[in-house]
């Protein structure tokens, strides 16, 4: 993908992308310098732990969606059907 950076330095990232690497407007992505490239990544949730009896438990500090059942189940079907596709695609010598 070809990409733009303005006069101000902005790299201009097309909505597929975005959409696919789950970067929404006004998120801080990360940026690295990694090996001669650029990788950018969304940033990572701030957490708290929370005891919740003997157990110490990741609870995101600011407002992040709410995986409700059938989002966990999309996901869970997605990735099954690309690991079917990945072991049933002929493997190129």
């Amino acid at each position: 993908m070809k990409a733009t950076i303005d006069a101000a330095g902005r790299l201009v990232i097309r909505a597929e992308i975005r959409r696919q690497a789950a970067i929404q407007s006004g998120m801080p992505p990360e940026a690295r310098w990694t090996d001669s490239r650029i990788e950018i990544a969304p940033s990572d949730a701030a957490v708290q732990l929370v005891r919740h009896g003997r157990l110490l438990v990741g609870v995101p500090e600011d407002g992040v969606e709410h995986l409700g059942p059938e989002a966990v189940d999309e996901t869970r079907q997605a990735v099954a059907e690309e690991r079917a596709s990945v072991t049933s695609s002929p493997v190129e010598p």
